[in-house]
C-alpha cells in the first residue's frame, strides 16, 4: 500500500476505483481519454479502514482487462486508507482529471477535488451513451 505516492503529471488521468459498475465504467473512460490524450491514469482504491475489502479481486481483473486494452498505456494503482473523497482528491494533485463513478462519493469528489471532476454513470444495459468531451 502506498500512501506516499507522488503527484501525478498534468497528463494524468486519476481515477476512484472500486468494483461498482460506475468506477469500472469510470476506468474504461479514463482508459480513452489518455489513449486520445497520449496521458497515463492512475487508479486509486480507497477504504475507510481496516485490510482491503473483499473486492480486490475484481480490481485487480478490472485492472488486467484495462491493460489488456489499451497496451500503451501507462496503468498504475495505488491503495489508500482514509475517507474516500479525501484520498481521491489528494491523489488527483497535479492531475489533468479525477474520473469516479456515479456513487455516493461523487459529489464530494466534485467539491474537494484541486483539478475538474469527470463523473462517469454506470452503463445501463439497453441504453446508448454518448461520448462527452472535456475540454
Amino acid at each position: 500500500m502506498n500512501h506516499d505516492t507522488p503527484s501525478p503529471d498534468v497528463n494524468t488521468y486519476v481515477v476512484g476505483l472500486d468494483d461498482s459498475a460506475g468506477a469500472l465504467a469510470a476506468l474504461r473512460w479514463a482508459m480513452d481519454e489518455a489513449e486520445l490524450h497520449h496521458g497515463a491514469v492512475r487508479a486509486v482504491t480507497a477504504w475507510v479502514s481496516g485490510p482491503p475489502h473483499p473486492w480486490t479481486g475484481a480490481v485487480r481483473e478490472a485492472l488486467a482487462e484495462a491493460s489488456a486494452a489499451h497496451p500503451g498505456i501507462p496503468l498504475e494503482h495505488t491503495q489508500r486508507t482514509g475517507d474516500t473523497a479525501r484520498a481521491l482528491a489528494h491523489a488527483a494533485e497535479g492531475a489533468r482529471l479525477l474520473v469516479v463513478g456515479g456513487g455516493r462519493t461523487a459529489h464530494e469528489c466534485a467539491h474537494r477535488a484541486p483539478c475538474p471532476v469527470v463523473v462517469v454513470p454506470a452503463a445501463r444495459p439497453g441504453r446508448h451513451h454518448l461520448r462527452g468531451r472535456t475540454s
